[in-house]
């Protein structure tokens, strides 16, 4: 039989040469816990102990955010924007030609080349009749509606800070529309001769057109011929004639999911009118309905980025047709409408987050509970649970 001092003696010389092997520490003593190795009963472990210090760890951390936001608030950022230089290419119209004459077809095509990714503004007669995007590929491409008579065409392209691009030539065009008029003549003659019709060709003559802004466009931080669609004052609008509509004002550049607001202006014709809008993201058209000529506003927003052709088509009480286009460009990126995971991971996991130990802090409350409740299973279902078997020998 083996004599246990021997082996006492054995063991604690070991260990006093072990430690005179590893280097001396002089700031810092190193001790091994005297459970290191073992197994540990549960008894020793108090979760709803390690449960209440999370708690006032998350108060303590909930605080502290709640100063560094307050203390967030009371500061001003400064952005400012330096204007570069004007585009080199300006806006020209390609068709129609200088000249040509157009027959009862008031709705026409107008096209160009630009400034790629620039704001173009076709108007007719020194009056807006319609904007759109300059593609990456340097054209444009858009649908306007002439006046009866002389039209004198200009395009003109605006950049990211709405300086205008340098003046190009003008288009002269002529409308010839004209209508069908019914004269009712009476007399004493036969039946035959009593009455009849003649149709008479005679041009429709076209009611001055209100004052309109030279660039519709809105961009945030830049200075813009309109400050704000939603105080944008108009003058007496003139009734009669042909119906008109034109966008007056619209905001070019914004994020996705963010609410804006546009406004058109409607005259002529006979009242009242109903607009149709296709925002060109393919979503319902909305419908918009006045009682009489007046500035319309009318709020939207787009789920994702992208450019989008805005079209306005209108109808008075006898019928009569006008239209109007306008464009915006959505920047940023966004999630698509059926990934709503990734939409809410990329809530979740944002520069607001990363700069608070919050990710830590839930982090360690996910393992408290998971050590919690894998405590809980063993004991009732794991190894540790007692069987019948080894009660009976415990007994015995």
């Amino acid at each position: 039989m083996k004599n246990p001092k021997v082996k006492n003696v054995v063991t604690k010389k070991v260990k006093s040469k072990a430690l005179k092997a590893k280097p001396k520490l002089v700031s810092f003593k190193i001790a091994e816990h005297k459970h290191t190795g073992r197994l540990i009963h549960r008894k020793h472990t108090s979760h709803i102990a390690l449960v209440g210090l999370l708690l006032l760890t998350g108060f303590f951390l909930y605080a502290n955010k709640s100063v560094a936001l307050a203390e967030a608030s009371s500061s001003v950022s400064v952005s400012v924007i330096v204007p570069g230089p004007v585009p080199a290419i300006g806006a020209v119209i390609t068709t129609p030609k200088d000249g040509d004459v157009i027959f009862d077809n008031s709705v026409i095509d107008v096209k160009g080349t630009c400034a790629a990714e620039t704001f173009i503004v076709i108007k007719s007669n020194d009056t807006v009749i319609g904007s759109t995007l300059c593609s990456n590929s340097g054209v444009f491409d858009l649908k306007v509606q002439l006046l009866a008579g002389g039209n004198t065409l200009s395009a003109l392209n605006y950049d990211n800070l709405n300086q205008p691009g340098p003046t190009t030539s003008f288009v002269k065009v002529t409308l010839k529309k004209a209508i069908i008029e019914k004269k009712e003549n009476s007399g004493v003659a036969s039946s035959a001769s009593s009455s009849s019709t003649s149709s008479t060709a005679q041009p429709v003559t076209s009611i001055i057109p209100p004052v309109t802004p030279s660039n519709p466009s809105i961009i945030p931080g830049v200075n813009s011929t309109i400050s704000n669609c939603s105080d944008y004052k108009v003058a007496d609008l003139p009734i009669g004639g042909e119906p008109r509509v034109s966008v007056v004002c619209v905001p070019r550049l914004f994020e996705p999911k963010l609410e804006q607001v546009l406004g058109v202006i409607v005259w002529g014709g006979t009242p009242p009118y109903a607009i149709s809008v296709n925002w060109g993201d393919g979503s319902d058209e909305t419908l918009i309905s006045l009682k009489s000529q007046s500035y319309k506003k009318e709020t939207f927003s787009y789920k994702k980025a992208g450019n989008f052709n805005i079209t306005f088509k209108l109808k008075d009480s006898d019928g009569n047709t006008a239209i109007a286009q306008t464009a915006v460009q959505v920047n940023g990126t966004s999630a698509s409408a059926d990934a709503p995971i990734s939409s809410l991971a990329s809530e979740l996991i944002n520069t607001s987050w990363l700069k608070t130990p919050v990710p830590f802090y839930v982090l360690a409350v996910a393992v408290t509970f998971g050590f919690w409740g894998g405590d809980i299973f063993d004991r009732y279902f794991g190894a540790h649970k007692p069987h019948s078997k080894h009660r009976k020998i415990a007994r015995t």
